[in-house]
């Protein structure tokens, strides 16, 4: 059980150091406070002796709640989250086997007839293709050569620039 808390009192202490690490400062404090009681928890159970079994079982049961609670506000002050979010994704990853929720949005009617317009010119376009080949000839007397092109005019040897 210390060691547990030794790893929270020593995350806690990172937070102080680096605070941009807390989104939460509320969750953050919570967690602060829990684990004091913790501590607290496990000093009143040590208080009992050895021959008390009972009394120190509670304490230290206590002190297993409060550690949880501390951990899971911890995990909730630095990612930004609150309890009800988390609770949502667990359940939903637990559900789906997913990490990641699918999210469908429903088409307007403009958009659903814009898809057919489109679906149904594409199937034209393929079935005018294939009952209409295109064919070119390369005899054809009616295409015209390329034409050459026209060679720059040459220059005199006197100077730069054409004079004429």
């Amino acid at each position: 059980m210390q060691g547990v808390t030794a790893a929270v009192v020593a995350f806690i202490f990172v937070c102080l150091a680096i605070p941009s690490l807390v989104k939460n400062k509320n969750q953050y404090y919570v967690a602060v406070i829990a684990t004091m009681a913790g501590i607290f928890f496990d000093a009143v159970a040590h208080m009992f002796p050895e021959s008390a079994p009972a009394p120190r079982a509670v304490f230290y049961v206590l002190t297993a709640f409060i550690q949880i609670i501390s951990i899971v506000m911890l995990i909730l002050s630095t990612g930004g989250l609150t309890l009800r979010e988390l609770g949502g994704d667990v359940i939903e990853v637990l559900r789906r086997g997913e990490t990641e929720k699918e999210i469908i949005i429903p088409l307007s009617d403009e958009a659903k007839k814009k898809i057919q317009a489109n679906q149904a010119a594409a199937q034209r376009r393929v079935d005018r293709e294939e009952k209409e080949p295109e064919v070119f000839k390369i005899d054809d007397p009616g295409v015209k050569p390329p034409v050459a092109p026209v060679p720059p005019p040459k220059r005199d040897s006197a100077g730069p620039l054409p004079l004429d």
